[in-house]
């Protein structure tokens, strides 16, 4: 990571499908839909729990679905996920650009940051 200067890499499974970050989760969309990897691919992490259940709530498309790597040149927009991050759109992946200001994720984002302040203030933080 540090040769190449990148915040983060994509773990692949024995089939070429990305399951997640070395320390994160990982999310894409593609023509409207939000796709991450299954949960007994990954490790799931809070954060991830969380998107999953802003986009149930905000009744964005979602689909848990192996995303092979060959996949990501079709993808829109791409974030990660985790406690230190939060929400953090992805801007390139390898040679691929993605859009960091997608709608839909910046939409994710904004409702992700809406639960943490609400959390802390409902806790006394």
């Amino acid at each position: 990571m540090r040769e190449k200067q990148v915040y983060e890499v994509l773990l692949l499974d024995h089939k070429g499908c990305i399951t997640e970050g070395s320390r994160s989760n990982c999310f894409f969309i593609r023509s409207g839909t939000v796709l991450t990897p299954p949960a007994q691919q990954v490790l799931p992490g809070i954060t991830r729990s969380a998107v999953l259940h802003i986009c149930r709530d905000l009744a964005l498309p979602l689909q848990e679905r192996p995303i092979a790597r060959s996949d990501l040149s079709d993808m829109e927009a791409a974030f990660i996920t985790g406690t230190s991050p939060g929400v953090l759109p992805v801007c390139q992946i390898e040679d691929i650009p993605l859009h960091p200001t997608h709608s839909m994720s910046a939409i994710i984002r904004s409702a992700y940051e809406e639960k943490v302040q609400t959390y802390l203030s409902n806790n006394g933080f």
